[in-house]
């Protein structure tokens, strides 16, 4: 059983859950980079090949194939999307509950992770699904829209892992919650942009960016929940 999670105090800072997200990286990098290459690299095969049966013969993770990938319209590319939508739910299950265990002070297996994440793994589809209809069809419309559903909605996951809500509740939750830190969510997806359009620029370390901004994205999300789960709660 993992230890609960340890919230960050609802009077400190920006630079104490930076400082403090940074330092639970790396503390435990190699597990959390498994933990998404485990799922991940199975997802990109199959994604590549569902692509080349829609005649994208380019990569589709070059200039060329994401060109052609364009030209498939909306249809193809939500099709293309379930396989990253149904990992990708997996996968932030996983890396969600090695964060907040080791945020208490536990150290999380690999299986056990990958245990926990998959006893809630319809649930977790079921968010991703939600907040990636809410996100494309927003910045489809006006753009703002989108960002605004995924500022919204990108603490779900998260309460579902930590407080073991259901579906609903943790739709709920996470739009309430992210008012409790807007800077903290904010400045954690410029980051996680920024790093991730930075080492995108890097031949091969750009390929595997994400297996280590993803992670602490996540880490970085659950202490800002736990924040606000503690600003919340009643003196």
């Amino acid at each position: 059983m993992s230890t609960p999670t340890q919230p960050l105090g609802a009077g400190e800072g920006l630079g104490a859950l930076l400082s403090r997200s940074f330092n639970l990286l790396f503390a435990r990098l190699g597990l959390y980079v498994v933990i998404y290459l485990a799922v991940f690299l199975p997802v990109s095969v199959v994604s590549q090949v569902m692509a080349r049966m829609m005649g994208v013969q380019a990569s589709i993770y070059s200039p060329a194939g994401a060109t052609a990938l364009m030209t498939l319209g909306s249809t193809a590319l939500l099709v293309l999307s379930v396989p990253g939508l149904v990992g990708g739910a997996l996968a932030l299950g996983a890396l969600v509950h090695a964060a907040r265990t080791q945020i208490g002070g536990g150290k999380a297996s690999l299986g056990e992770s990958f245990k926990t994440a998959l006893s809630k793994w319809l649930a977790l589809v079921a968010v991703s699904v939600v907040t990636f209809g809410a996100v494309y069809f927003g910045l489809y419309l006006l753009v703002l829209p989108g960002l605004a559903a995924l500022f919204f909605l990108c603490l779900a996951p998260i309460a579902l892992m930590v407080d073991d809500t259901g579906v609903g509740q943790a739709l709920s939750r996470s739009c309430s919650l992210a008012l409790k830190v807007p800077g903290e969510i904010v400045v954690i997806g410029l980051i996680a942009f920024a790093a991730t359009l930075v080492l995108g620029l890097i031949p091969l370390i750009g390929m595997l960016a994400n297996a280590v901004v993803m992670p602490w994205t996540l880490i970085a999300l659950t202490l800002a929940y736990g924040k606000a789960n503690n600003t919340a709660a009643p003196a």
